[in-house]
């Protein structure tokens, strides 16, 4: 009998072994899995490469034609999936009351983000410019404060004041309309070229309606006879728009033509 009960008592401890052994394979093998299945998606999202050297290139001679200033020192930043006011794709309802656009592969637009060097007005913000990367043709510019302005607000310092301060105000000294609207439109005429729009069918939206020099002026023109496919919506705008608004100061504040990004 004893020699049978510890007979019995090391079988036991060697299927005790064996089964402790086979749970951590299968936690392992799991831990595997769920490792593999949580990197799928950064594949997912890679966007187009970068730009090649003569890409690079273009774009700057592009950019600095559209600005009408050849002195200007533009680098290259990033490739975005979509431009910033660009996306077509199926709308779906989330449960937080919100929604999300899916984009068919046939309509992803990447572009390459640039980035204007000098400093534009005494706030220290640059122009950045989005190129749809198919053709080169400059989609949308703003501006914004450069990663080391920003670094600076979020400082225990801030901002020196004076540090941007002789590069002058975007809203002075006041232009009148038809001044700002010629400049407006040599802008357009640069970006868009013999597709452009006559004025008139331009809508003019002044930032403040009744005002002789409003803080903002904007033009805007969309082709509301193009339908999008059933299905699809877009954000921001459903329609090939193409939109300018300049300061008071007759000072770019934001350029935006989607015309080819619905082409295909």
């Amino acid at each position: 009998m004893i020699i049978l009960t510890g007979f019995y008592n090391k079988t036991m401890k060697k299927l005790d072994i064996i089964s402790i052994l086979a749970v951590v394979f299968v936690v392992v093998l799991g831990v595997l899995w769920w490792q593999q299945r949580g990197a799928e998606p950064a594949r997912q999202t890679q966007t187009k490469a970068e730009p090649s050297s003569q890409d690079v290139a273009q774009v700057q001679t592009i950019i600095r034609s559209f600005m009408a200033d050849p002195s200007l020192e533009i680098k290259y930043i990033s490739t975005s999936s979509n431009p910033s006011n660009f996306t077509i794709g199926k709308a779906t309802q989330l449960g937080d009351g919100g929604s999300q656009i899916n984009t068919p592969t046939e309509w992803k637009r990447p572009v390459y983000v640039f980035q204007q060097t000098q400093y534009i007005n005494e706030r220290c913000e640059v122009y950045e410019y989005e190129v749809d990367a198919r053709n080169l043709q400059i989609v949308d510019i703003h501006t914004l404060y450069p990663e080391e302005i920003q670094n600076l607000l979020g400082s225990a310092t801030g901002l020196n004041a004076a540090k941007c301060a002789s590069y002058g105000s975007m809203e002075l000294p006041l232009k009148s309309k038809d001044t700002i609207e010629q400049t407006a439109f040599g802008y357009l005429t640069r970006g868009v070229g013999n597709q452009l729009p006559s004025v008139n069918q331009f809508n003019y939206i002044p930032s403040k309606q009744g005002a002789t020099n409003p803080a903002a002026n904007e033009w805007i023109w969309q082709d509301t006879s193009y339908k999008l496919p059933d299905g699809l919506t877009g954000d921001v705008y459903n329609y090939p728009t193409i939109r300018i608004i300049l300061s008071s100061g007759g000072k770019l504040m934001h350029y935006f033509n989607s015309v080819g990004l619905f082409q295909s």
